[in-house]
């Protein structure tokens, strides 16, 4: 270590060994010819450095808090919203006693039996049915029925089966609407499925005669 002596620099006062080029604490050159010119000191350029780290912390909070409220209003594949009420395709058979509604597929996978009522009407009247998914949950090919509704001279039961088992409306899935002593031939019936968040029927409905 050698024992070096001291001065002061012109610009600030501040002592330094007279072996610097540059003065430790303004910058100011003691080269010859370079004059009062200060230039940025090693201490000076590191007290710059996290300025430069806040900037990028708050460019990536940003784009943390840009891609959270991006995914909470994109809507997933095939998902239902509340207020969007999917569609149904059907279509019906006979069967002994009734008829027979099946269903070809719907725009969203994931609507449960308890989100839909089924309606019925004709001759003047109409009934309403609400399938409970609990009912249908469990095994595959599951079947719930419904008690009997009075549908003007007939009483009108209804039973749901579940291919899948799952509680889902899905393709393959039906209904029986099933009328004792019968439906009338001189009377023209509609049934469709209603869904319950909107109150809006799921499809056009289908129209038969007895």
């Amino acid at each position: 270590m050698r024992a070096g002596n001291w001065m002061r620099c012109p610009e600030c006062g501040a002592q330094v060994d007279d072996s610097y080029k540059f003065c430790a604490r303004c910058g100011h050159s003691f080269e010859p010819g370079v004059g009062g010119q200060s230039q940025s000191s090693p201490q000076l350029r590191r007290e710059g450095a996290p300025i430069s780290l806040i900037v990028v912390s708050v460019v990536v909070a940003l784009i943390v808090v840009a891609a959270i409220v991006g995914a909470f209003f994109v809507q997933k594949p095939n998902e239902v919203l509340p207020h969007q009420t999917p569609t149904l395709v059907y279509t019906e058979r006979s069967v002994e006693g009734g008829i027979r509604i099946t269903l070809l597929g719907i725009t969203q996978n994931n609507v449960h039996w308890s989100d839909v009522r089924i309606s019925l009407s004709g001759d003047n009247t109409w009934a309403e049915w609400y399938p409970a998914s609990a009912d249908l949950d469990g095994s595959q090919r599951v079947t719930a029925s419904y008690g009997s509704i009075l549908l003007g001279p007939a009483s009108v039961s209804l039973s749901v089966t579940d291919l899948e088992g799952d509680g889902h409306l899905g393709s393959g899935d039906f209904y029986d609407l099933i009328a004792n002593p019968g439906f009338s031939s001189l009377t023209t019936y509609s049934t469709h499925l209603l869904y319950e968040p909107t109150m809006e029927k799921m499809g056009t409905g289908l129209t038969f005669v007895g």
